[in-house]
């Protein structure tokens, strides 16, 4: 099974970004509109769609959202200035971790 990683940047003083942030089934459905083609009840489980916002550093303009999934998302974004950096396949990674390894 293939993991890939997305990151997407939110423009901080954007009003649809402090409206995602505000209220988490936002952010759920914003994150899950990535994943268009899969109508399961539990999508987020099927795709093992983990996703987290990462700590904010005052001088950066945006906010960004790591999201990992079994499934390459498609990115379209409404809002302007949304941005996602292309999905990345985390085989090798994975493959690099074992037991007694360290890091």
């Amino acid at each position: 099974m293939t993991l890939y990683l997305s990151r997407l940047n939110l423009p901080r003083r954007d009003r649809c970004t402090q409206r995602l942030l505000a209220d988490c089934h936002a952010l759920h459905r914003f994150v899950m509109s990535g994943f268009p083609d899969v109508a399961a009840r539990d999508a987020r489980n099927e795709l093992g769609v983990l996703y987290r916002v990462e700590p904010r550093s005052h001088d950066d303009p945006c906010v960004h959202v790591l999201v990992q999934s079994n499934e390459a998302p498609r990115w379209a974004f409404e809002s302007p200035g949304y941005t996602a950096e292309p999905a990345r396949p985390l085989d090798a990674l994975a493959a690099a971790i074992g037991a007694g390894r360290r890091f």
